[in-house]
Order: C-alpha cells, then sequence, then structure tokens
C-alpha cells in the first residue's frame, strides 16, 4: 500500500468488471487491483497484492466486496475502504473464472494448471473455507456462472465440455460436448431456459 507500483508502459489488462449500481470499474494491473470512478472523475483506490499478475476481478452481488485472483491464492478486498479482508491460499496455478452466488454466500473459482488440470472449488465467502470442488478435469476450467436464481453452476473447461451441477448438492444436471476445443464462456439466460456458450472452435 505504501508503494504502488509506477507504471512505464501501460499494463496488460486481463480482466475488468463493473460494480453492480455501476458506479465502480474494476481494472486489473500490475501487483494491484485499480478502482476507478465510471464517471471517469478518476481513482477510487488502489487495491494493491503480492501476486504480480491479476487473473480474475469479480464484484460481489451487493458490491461490496472484490474478489481477485492471483498466482495459487484469491483475495477478497473490501471495495468501500480498499482494506483487505480475506486471502485464500492454495490455489492451483492459475485461476481463470470467479463467480459469486446470487446472495454473496458462496464464492466459486474456475482454474487449474494448462495440460493438467483442472478443478472449480466452491468457498463460504465469509469464512474462506472450501465448501467443495464440485468439477475436475483435464485442462483448466475457463469459465464458471451462476443462474439468476442461484440454483445451477456452469463450469466450462478446456476439456471442451459444459457441466451443469445443481447448487443444493453439487450434483451434475448435466453434461454438454458439443464443441470439439475449449470452452472459453458460457451464460444462462435470465429465464434459465438457455445457456449459452463460446468456444474456440469458433461457434
Amino acid at each position: 500500500k505504501d508503494n504502488p507500483p509506477v507504471y512505464s508502459l501501460p499494463p496488460v489488462i486481463s480482466s475488468i468488471d463493473y460494480s453492480p449500481d455501476g458506479a465502480l470499474i474494476a481494472v486489473s494491473g500490475y501487483h494491484e487491483v485499480l478502482l476507478h470512478h465510471a464517471d471517469g472523475s478518476g481513482l477510487a483506490a488502489r487495491l494493491i497484492g503480492l501476486s504480480e499478475r491479476v487473473q480474475k476481478v469479480k464484484f460481489s452481488p451487493d458490491g461490496k466486496k472484490l474478489a481477485v485472483s492471483g498466482l495459487r491464492e484469491i483475495t477478497i478486498w473490501d471495495s468501500v475502504t480498499g482494506e483487505l479482508q480475506r486471502r485464500i491460499p492454495g490455489m492451483a496455478q492459475r485461476t481463470y473464472a470467479l463467480a459469486w452466488s446470487q446472495d454473496g454466500g458462496a464464492l466459486t473459482a474456475g482454474g487449474g494448471i494448462p495440460g493438467e488440470l483442472g478443478e472449480a472449488r466452491v468457498f463460504d465467502a465469509m469464512t474462506g473455507k472450501l465448501k467443495v470442488v464440485t468439477h475436475q478435469a483435464g485442462d483448466v476450467v475457463l469459465d464458471v456462472q451462476y443462474d439468476v436464481n442461484g440454483t445451477l453452476l456452469a463450469v466450462a473447461d478446456a476439456d471442451n465440455f459444459i457441466t451443469v451441477y445443481h447448487t443444493d448438492d453439487f450434483s451434475t444436471r448435466l453434461r454438454i460436448d458439443n464443441h470439439s476445443d475449449w470452452v472459453m464462456a458460457v451464460t444462462f439466460s435470465p429465464d434459465i431456459r438457455f445457456l449459452a456458450s463460446a468456444s474456440r472452435d469458433r461457434s
């Protein structure tokens, strides 16, 4: 905090997220996340961490917390005060995806070790304790998304699969193998009738 990074060149931006009320934009930087006022009036805070590369940033549904994934860890910050609230260590090498449950009580992280391991872990967002490893694969998890009701969790991985889980017991509801390459992103429609996906196979 006392020694913020100094940039000689613009950093690579790996992740951006708007707060639910649209007031803040979280932007990944080097060793930090920059919270900008969305109206363009300047910086609200600099959240300086230990990890050089910030992979993913995600606001909680109420906008009061920001989850940040770095090398082998996740940090949870108070987006109002800019204070670090919690560090979740012992993650796999990279965490590419973060998703909060609708009530903000659970945080799901997807990632792994490229070419070796993929997993989605669900944590208690208040304590940081692991609740369950809901998904495992032979290559990294690239996206995780809850439906609008928080009853379903979709996981997309580089094994070319999409798996949908029930969140009450994390049993498998559906497994989709329509893609021929990495599944990069998934999202539910607001009425939960459809699940859209994007893949490296260009579909």
